[in-house]
């Protein structure tokens, strides 16, 4: 109510929530207040309606620094979440990220701290989680535990407790490099070979990848051969024959015998076949016996996988031998 005896003063206004007033309403300086809403307007001089004010909304919640939020349509403020103008600090996550986190580097907003208890769970498409209170990673179902990165040099670094020392790396050309030991507690492969489900080993691939590096072992196997007869050698009775390998890079070491019921002889020398492996050269292998105790020593023919002793054997029922070659 106007006081008495001066005149009311009242510009252009609505009382209607929301409506705003439009150009054409108004002239460049003109001013329009809407008091449903508590919003003062005015025409610029393009002819576009501006907005000059706006009524209070409210008190500041909490205290300084602290983030404003809506509480139940007011202004609050919570100590979990600050910003003093340089770095945002939060707590209490809840949800897919729970426990305690503490401050953040400012420069790249990564999360320096971790409680004891607390567990950075990452997005469920299958990164997983940290947990601090067991030192491991937590896999998904699908993918198990996932450290990726996009460095120029290092994808990922392995560092001590303190980080202090740099205990490995993993480059982005996919090499693992340890600076000091590497401690297993099964097996591991090279090769692209399945690590074996059984004891404590290196797995090589069924198939030799040769590498033409000198100090590079690129293959290890050991199984099992049978010995055949050759030329110049008699059998009486009936035949068998059993042997043994194992192959360390280009080394053969090759273990067998052959037997017959009555007996095994050779007047110009002793040929055994089936080697394991073709030998690359034809010298001095290793040696042949008999149940007799008669040694003699046995090469490879040429590049082939023959065995052959140079010396006649008398009648025996076995011929044991044994021998390392290369390949």
């Amino acid at each position: 109510m106007a006081q008495s005896g001066f005149t009311p003063i009242s510009i252009y206004y609505s009382t209607t929530a929301s409506a705003v007033p439009t150009a054409a309403n108004l002239v460049p300086g003109e001013l329009a207040i809407n008091t449903n809403d508590g919003k003062l307007y005015y025409e610029d001089s393009s002819g576009v309606v501006q907005v000059l004010a706006t009524k209070s909304t409210g008190s500041i919640g909490g205290s300084n620094t602290q983030v404003q939020f809506n509480n139940s349509g007011s202004l609050g403020g919570s100590s979990s979440f600050t910003w003093d103008g340089t770095t945002v600090t939060a707590t209490k996550f809840a949800g897919a990220l729970n426990g305690t986190v503490g401050a953040t580097t400012a420069s790249t907003g990564a999360f320096t701290t971790l409680s004891a208890t607390g567990r950075a769970t990452f997005a469920a498409s299958g990164f997983g989680a940290i947990s601090a209170s067991t030192g491991t990673m937590q896999g998904q179902t699908s993918y198990g535990g996932v450290l990726a990165g996009n460095g120029s040099s290092y994808d990922v670094m392995i560092c001590n407790r303190s980080g202090s020392e740099v205990l490995g790396v993993i480059a982005n050309t996919q090499n693992l490099y340890a600076a000091g030991s590497l401690q297993g507690t099964s097996t591991i492969s090279v090769g692209a070979a399945t690590p074996s489900t059984s004891g404590a080993g290196i797995t090589f691939p069924a198939t030799q990848s040769a590498s033409s590096n000198a100090n590079t072992l690129d293959d290890y196997e050991e199984g099992t051969w049978t010995p055949a007869v050759g030329s110049s050698l008699a059998v009486v009775g009936t035949f068998s024959s059993s042997g043994t390998y194992t192959k360390i890079g280009r080394q053969i070491t090759a273990i067998g015998n052959i037997s017959a019921t009555t007996s095994l002889s050779a007047g110009t020398g002793v040929q055994i076949s089936s080697l394991p492996f073709v030998g690359a050269t034809a010298v001095p292998l290793g040696v042949l016996s008999d149940t007799g105790a008669q040694f003699l020593q046995c090469f490879g023919i040429g590049t082939t996988n023959i065995l052959y002793s140079g010396q006649a054997i008398v009648a025996t029922p076995t011929v044991y031998f044994e021998i390392t070659y290369f390949v």
